[in-house]
């Protein structure tokens, strides 16, 4: 019964998701200076290959992701960051490393509809 992979996903998707609202760019609106993901940046892909998430930089440094289901975008390029009132960080980024992983594990829940749960994903470390 190991949950902390479930929890550390949830944190990981968390700040995502607080990333992308704290951007500078508002929700919506269309984005020029992010480069074209296709073929360019790091990607992870679903256990299944259906999901895949793609992120980059643009040449500002300001980094940007997106995600698409069998092909189709689900996520637009997003930029991400957070404008702070001392400093910004959301741009002037470099990738120095990447590393994937894959985690695939079964665990107990004590009570709901469903015993077991499989806790299967694929990461991505920038």
């Amino acid at each position: 019964m190991n949950r902390r992979p479930a929890l550390s996903l949830l944190i990981l998707l968390f700040c995502l998701i607080l990333l992308a609202a704290c951007a500078d760019t508002p929700a919506g609106t269309p984005t020029t200076t992010a480069p074209s993901p296709a073929g360019e940046g790091l990607a992870i892909t679903s256990p299944d290959g259906r999901l895949e998430t793609r992120f980059w930089l643009d040449e500002a440094g300001a980094p940007y992701y997106q995600v698409t289901r069998d092909g189709q975008p689900v996520i637009q390029p997003s930029r991400m960051g957070f404008v702070l009132a001392d400093r910004p960080l959301n741009s002037g980024f470099a990738i120095s490393g990447s590393q994937t992983g894959s985690f695939d594990d079964t665990w107990e829940q004590p009570w709901g509809e469903v015993q077991f749960i499989r806790n299967q994903y694929n990461e991505l470390r920038v």
